[in-house]
């Protein structure tokens, strides 16, 4: 049975002590008899107002700490019917929605948006989306190619013509690289746009990273 797990620490730290049991934590768990409505889970996150957003299998769930709420077609129309694949909270506080195929959704001020209707050509799917070092998001497409929104418009990073024969799975922004990537290596880097009177170190600052099969 699909549940949901909450891990709470009770002081703040950069990641789990590997020393301890996680009995040592404080945690709940909550699954459809405490009243968590998803099903599987396959994302979670957080957007700057402290909700906790949940793709799971049949919609999105929002959490407060209290109580659940299921947004899903049948009161949601612009939901499509099926799973939520991947959630990415950007910097403005909005939480984008990918249900893999051709729909991605952008919640922000209590309102869904389709931002596929932001972008230059019609296009049949996303296959990858995620999150930049500045809370910016970063979106995968078939004929898009690989783009960057950011107040509130998409800038394409690199062009479906430029990325190799291959499907992009994962997306990441990266930091600076001391050593440039070895030949045959599986992934593609952009660059950062160089601020007047900065220093160009060649193969050292890609922008971001995508990951293909």
């Amino acid at each position: 049975m699909a549940s949901l797990v909450l891990l709470c620490l009770a002081h703040t730290a950069a990641a789990i002590d590997p020393n301890r049991d996680l009995s040592q934590y404080i945690h709940d768990q909550w699954g459809s008899a405490k009243g968590f409505p998803g099903g599987q889970v396959y994302a979670i996150t957080q957007t700057s107002d402290g909700y906790l957003w949940i793709g799971a299998e049949k919609g999105l769930v929002r959490f407060d700490g209290l109580n659940f709420h299921l947004f899903q077609h049948a009161n949601t129309p612009v939901i499509p019917v099926g799973s939520i694949r991947s959630l990415v909270a950007d910097n403005e506080g909005g939480l984008w929605i990918h249900f893999g195929g051709p729909r991605i959704l952008r919640y922000a001020n209590g309102k869904f948006e389709d931002v596929a209707s932001l972008l230059p050509q019609f296009e049949p799917a996303f296959t990858a989306m995620g999150r930049g070092a500045n809370g910016e998001v970063l979106i995968s497409a078939l004929v898009n190619g690989t783009l960057q929104y950011t107040n509130g418009k998409f800038v394409e990073l690199v062009g479906p013509t430029d990325l190799p024969n291959f499907l992009v799975i994962s997306l990441a922004k990266s930091r600076p690289a001391p050593f440039p990537r070895s030949p045959g290596s599986r992934r593609t880097s952009a660059r950062r746009p160089v601020p007047s009177g900065a220093r160009v170190v060649p193969a050292a600052t890609p922008a971001w990273d995508c990951e293909y099969l």
